[in-house]
Formats: structure tokens, sequence, C-alpha cells
């Protein structure tokens, strides 16, 4: 903490970071996404301070501040997703939110499981529900043996989803 007293020290903007994650995990999410802010300013180029940021009001539910703050992590995958996370939330831009996920998993594939299950949410919101039970299903079979928890809380989607097609 002491290097944020510096105002012109080359690690401030990570110190801020760090101050924002400790916030954040303390449950502290207004004076995280402060940090966060201020290590922005000092570093706005820093795709992952961005996304942060993002993060920090997404959890706090200020779904507009937060579809502002991603689109500035540029096209780190994870902000993408969170993005789309986030229209799906506001219940806005799902067309929008749908090419998100898709550019997500192009980028990193390796985190195909987290985005196919974003993904599947915003075509559940846009009633494509044949749609989102076959992209639950990806998800699904993405996922890893080190994925328990995702891979629960997705086939809790899908049989969701699957219901709500038979209505």
């Amino acid at each position: 903490t002491r290097l944020v007293e510096y105002p012109e020290h080359p690690r401030r903007a990570e110190a801020q970071e760090l101050l924002g994650l400790s916030r954040e995990r303390a449950g502290q999410l207004a004076s995280a996404a402060g940090h966060y802010r201020e290590a922005t300013a000092l570093a706005p180029s820093n795709s992952y301070f961005q996304m942060n940021l993002g993060n920090a009001l997404l959890k706090q539910q200020l779904f507009a501040e937060a579809a502002a703050a991603f689109p500035q992590a540029g096209d780190n995958p994870d902000a993408l997703n969170n993005l789309a996370y986030t229209y799906g939330e506001l219940n806005a831009n799902l067309d929008e939110a749908v090419q998100l996920c898709e550019r997500a998993v192009k980028l990193r594939p390796s985190y195909r499981a987290y985005y196919l299950d974003t993904l599947a949410g915003i075509l559940v919101k846009r009633g494509e529900l044949r749609e989102s039970v076959a992209t639950y299903e990806q998800a699904l079979a993405a996922t890893t043996d080190r994925q328990a928890s995702l891979r629960d809380a997705i086939r809790q989607r899908l049989a969701t989803a699957r219901a709500l097609l038979k209505e």
C-alpha cells in the first residue's frame, strides 16, 4: 500500500489493482471499484484492470456502468464474455451478446465451457430454446474434470432450458 503514496511510482497502477483485488475478496466492492478506476486511469491500456473494474461493477449489479467498463478491455475474451453476460442481465443488445460470446470462444478456446454457458443463457433470453439446449450441451461437454462446480451449474441451467422447451 505504500506505493500508492508515491504518485510517480511506475508500479502504482499495479498497487491499485492489488488493493482492488484485496477489497473485492473482502466483499468491499465499491472500494474495489475505486481502486480499479485508479488503476485504469494510470494504465488505461491494461485490459485486466478494465475487466476487473467491470467485474466489480457487475457484482454490485451496476449493469449499465459495467457495460461501459468492459469494452475498454478490448479483445480480452473474459471481458467480452462478461460484457455479453451483462447485456443479458440488462436484456439489451442480445444480438451483440451472441457475437461477443462467439468471439471469446475463438480467442480463448480453452475457456469454451464458460463462454458457451454464457451464450446459452443469452439464447434463452432471446427465446431460442432449442439452440440454448444444444449450446448448454456443448458447454457441458467442454468442461474438464477440474470444473465440477461449473459442470453442476451448467447441468442445472440445461435442465431449466429443457423444461422451458417442453412448455
